[in-house]
């Protein structure tokens, strides 16, 4: 019981009740995501994969925008109603056979490059 009145107590006292906290929030928000897009400067050519059915589809495709933005040679392949990960648990998938292609392609493009 004293822990349900203690999370009471903190939630209450640093809620942001002012505009001015939400937006400063959105502030923080903004430059911690600019730290972490200066972080993929130098990134090596990257392939993200994802499916339309992968409940991260929108990070991965915010992720290869924010390669692109930092000069990172990045390729993006989205594949028609497939879940998170789901061409390495359905190996005898078209899909996953098209996945496994892509990804080697890319290898071959860009691996052992200096």
């Amino acid at each position: 019981m004293a822990s349900t009145a203690a999370a009471g107590v903190w939630t209450e006292k640093y809620r942001p009740t002012k505009l001015a906290d939400i937006k400063g929030h959105r502030r923080i928000k903004q430059l911690f995501e600019r730290a972490i897009e200066k972080h993929f400067v130098g990134f090596p050519p990257t392939i993200l994969t994802s499916g339309t059915r992968d409940l991260f589809l929108s990070n991965t495709v915010r992720t290869h925008r924010k390669l692109k933005r930092a000069g990172v040679t990045a390729e993006l392949n989205v594949y028609e109603g497939i879940s998170h990960a789901q061409f390495g648990f359905s190996p005898k998938a078209d899909e996953t056979r098209e996945v496994f292609s892509e990804i080697g392609l890319f290898f071959d493009r860009y691996l052992g490059q200096n």
